[in-house]
């Protein structure tokens, strides 16, 4: 939303979150319809979700993204460079608003219409008085595919499910990965899970917290 107003394409611009418990609304709803029918039939390839979830009230359509005619685009790269990460005290809040005529480089956020509004400068200090909306413009993501993960997943869990004649019409079900792929793919996910329980114990020991190791496998070191 500032990056809307500071670079001109919007004077005010206002994101309102319902709260917590609300009533159904529109989006909610046109969500459930297309579940309507996706739910009675079998789904086994993304153009088939598309086709299942059809309904008179609700178009769907796929994304095409390349890099020739990008619609995603790395922003949160992007923003990085511009805005602050320390923004507090606002998971209470519901509006949220940016006004050029107040300040393009603050966020206005507030519980509900007519409550006091807390400011938070979201552009960091040393880009306040330039042009930091216009001076460059986010990299387009290189073309979409599922991770290698999930990639080894679909082809090794899911294929056998879906009926052979759906296999030639999506990437994940025709085309092997083969052995290699799959071995890199095993050992990134162990380094991975090593990583994070490194991580978890390094979370442990900064919040001084109890150890909670077994006496058993406590005595089975000791012995060591």
């Amino acid at each position: 939303m500032n990056w809307l107003v500071a670079r001109g394409s919007a004077l005010v611009a206002r994101a309102i979150f319902l709260v917590r418990g609300h009533t159904k609304n529109d989006s909610d709803r046109l969500f459930n319809l297309m579940k309507q029918q996706c739910r009675k039939r079998n789904t086994y390839t993304p153009q088939q979700l598309v086709e299942n979830m059809k309904h008179p009230d609700v178009t769907v359509s796929r994304i095409k993204h390349n890099e020739q005619s990008p619609m995603f685009r790395t922003w949160t790269a992007w923003q990085n460079q511009f805005m602050t990460d320390k923004i507090d005290d606002t998971r209470k809040c519901h509006i949220f608003t940016c006004d050029k005529s107040r300040d393009p480089n603050a966020l206005c956020c507030s519980t509900h219409y007519g409550t006091k509004e807390a400011k938070i400068m979201i552009a960091k200090d040393k880009f306040h008085g330039t042009d930091w909306a216009t001076a460059t413009v986010p990299n387009p993501l290189p073309t979409i595919k599922a991770q290698d993960i999930k990639y080894k997943e679909l082809c090794d869990k899911w294929r056998p499910l879906a009926p052979e004649e759906h296999h030639k019409e999506w990437e994940c079900f025709a085309v092997d990965p083969g052995p290699e792929f799959r071995k890199k793919v095993n050992e990134a996910s162990k380094k991975r899970k090593l990583a994070r329980a490194k991580a978890a114990r390094g979370s442990a020991v900064d919040a001084d917290l109890p150890d909670t190791q077994p006496a058993k496998k406590k005595a089975k070191k000791a012995k060591k």
